[in-house]
């Protein structure tokens, strides 16, 4: 059971993440400012950092 949760958890999370990308991308490309990019390469890189941990969580678990 635990193990169906996980992945019903990551599941969700990276539908999520996904949205975030394409919003942010989709602000970037519909006439978005530097500010646009600057946040688009944040979450970006944020997201390659936590992308790193959780999938060193998961493969531990």
């Amino acid at each position: 059971m635990l193990k169906y949760m996980l992945v019903l958890t990551i599941t969700l999370h990276n539908i999520l993440e996904g949205l975030a990308f394409g919003i942010a991308f989709g602000a970037l490309v519909n006439g978005g400012t530097e500010a646009s990019l600057a946040g688009t390469l944040t979450l970006d890189v944020g997201t390659g950092i936590q992308k790193y941990s959780e999938a060193v969580a998961v493969s531990m678990s």
